[in-house]
């Protein structure tokens, strides 16, 4: 056990140290989960959010890390503005040094980094499962407000191939696509606070191996709806050890969850979206066996999602900290993890 640590910006270097720290959880009696890297976790985290910073924590005598978070930097919509924004993630202490304020101080050390780039004029978020009491206690420290909770929706894969919605075909998103596509997700966004608008820039910089942009297009040949996708399984696994029964036919059967995330689902009628979906767990099938979309239960994008079609919810708080406190009566945008 320490008693002093210190914090420093992440390396490159750091990548060895990075794997030992978030793999190595203790054995515990009943079910847990880690974290297992496919890939050099640095590098992982940067093709997540390019434009990211990561701390650690280090104490006398202790070999390696005790703890480590990042933060990364987006525009985001804010009360009909978009402001800089800067989300705050990756957050773990060892176990062997929990308790001593390590996690509070990694956290403050990421709204500080945002605080140094954008002052007071952005907004800082970050997401928790809404039982997590022990991480909303800490964003109590920093956060003015919390918003939600988002609904997210988990499935599994989906081996058949679904017959598409008449005139609709499904294919990834071209250059020539770009100017319909930022157009009509924005429009789309337009009253959500949260919301990251989406440029050509941004695009050509995401989609890359781990990020992807299926849409739909109709028998005009007009877009009627597209969502980012990120292909996290391909960076990181979650493992699950000591599963109980009753769980097993809920994870998959290796107990290692490869998971696609979507975020920022525009449409123009829902049936659409639900197929777009179905075909995005058909065609990234062999890529990922769980795939996760979160969002405003009370915004238009539920009505892509009820309860018959996804039985599966879990809940997530928003922590945020703006210029004003947000009006908790406007949607709020679904986000991707970094």
């Amino acid at each position: 056990m320490s008693a002093s640590f210190t914090l420093r910006e992440m390396l490159p270097s750091d990548a060895p140290a990075l794997t030992q720290l978030m793999e190595n959880d203790p054995e515990s009696p009943g079910m847990s989960m880690t974290t297992r890297f496919l890939v050099d976790p640095y590098l992982a985290w940067k093709a997540l959010k390019p434009d990211s910073v990561g701390v650690v924590a280090e104490a006398p005598g202790v070999e390696g890390l005790i703890g480590t978070a990042t933060v990364s930097f987006e525009d985001t919509q804010f009360e009909g503005r978009v402001l800089p924004g800067a989300s705050l993630e990756n957050l773990k202490v060892h176990h062997e040094h929990r308790g001593q304020g390590i996690g509070a101080a990694l956290a403050q050390w990421r709204v500080d980094k945002a605080r140094e780039r954008f002052g007071d004029e952005g907004v800082i978020c970050t997401g928790t499962s809404s039982e997590n009491t022990a991480s909303l206690a800490t964003m109590k420290k920093w956060c003015k407000q919390f918003v939600g909770p988002l609904k997210g929706s988990p499935r599994g894969p989906r081996f058949d191939q679904p017959e598409p919605p008449g005139g609709i075909t499904f294919r990834s998103i071209e250059a020539g696509d770009m100017p319909q596509v930022i157009e009509k997700a924005n429009r789309f966004y337009a009253d959500y606070n949260l919301y990251t608008p989406i440029s050509t820039e941004k695009m050509n910089t995401l989609l890359q191996k781990v990020y992807h942009y299926p849409i739909a297009v109709d028998s005009s040949g007009q877009i009627v709806a597209g969502a980012m996708i990120s292909l996290r399984g391909q960076l990181m696994v979650d493992e699950f050890r000591n599963v109980p029964p009753e769980m097993e036919g809920q994870i998959p059967p290796d107990h290692r969850l490869r998971l696609l995330e979507a975020a920022y689902l525009w449409f123009d009628q829902p049936t659409v979206a639900q197929a777009l979906w179905e075909h995005i767990a058909w065609e990234f099938r062999d890529r990922a066996n769980a795939f996760m979309i979160n969002y405003d239960p009370r915004s238009p994008v539920a009505a892509a999602f009820p309860a018959a079609f996804m039985p599966m919810q879990l809940e997530v708080m928003l922590a945020v900290s703006g210029p004003t406190i947000m009006d908790d009566q406007k949607w709020v945008s679904g986000f991707l993890r970094g």
